[in-house]
């Protein structure tokens, strides 16, 4: 399990509270956010987790994970630009591994933009392979994107 060396980093669950900050975070990340309504009913869901990783009242990343009997799926994973390239994503997700293992939960699926190369290395070395794809999944400034959809088995 990766440990993060960041000073007063803790991970809790997501709040209302944290509502403007999940949105600058994701217009900053995301060529097509999320709206507001959509982390307000992910929150909702008792299927889903939803997890801030708090440093000093700082929200550095994000993961919302959806769970359905034996299969989870990762419906949002974001770190932000500041926090970026410090192992926040990596620790994010191998938290909710974790977790989704000792629940039983046998795979998790994701999808990827194709063109998010740093985020499909970090799955593979998770142990993530790619399962299918998504033809135009995405919207972006310069037309529709295909995702790939990935999978990590825990059995």
């Amino acid at each position: 399990m990766p440990q993060l060396n960041i000073p007063n980093a803790r991970l809790r669950r997501m709040r209302q509270e944290d509502l403007c900050t999940l949105l600058a975070i994701e217009a900053e990340s995301d060529p097509s956010p999320w709206p507001d309504t959509m982390f307000i009913e992910s929150m909702l869901w008792p299927q889903n987790r939803c997890e801030v990783l708090d440093i000093s009242g700082d929200i550095a990343g994000y993961v919302i994970i959806s769970t359905v009997i034996d299969e989870a799926d990762v419906l949002s994973i974001v770190v932000a630009p500041a926090w970026r390239r410090q192992g926040i994503g990596r620790y994010l997700l191998s938290q909710a591994m974790e977790r989704l293992a000792r629940e039983q939960v046998e795979r998790l699926f994701l999808e990827v933009r194709v063109s998010n190369l740093p985020a499909q290395q970090l799955y593979q070395q998770l142990g993530f392979a790619e399962v299918g794809r998504r033809k135009n999944y995405y919207s972006s400034a310069a037309g529709p994107e295909d995702a790939i959809v990935m999978c990590k088995e825990f059995l």
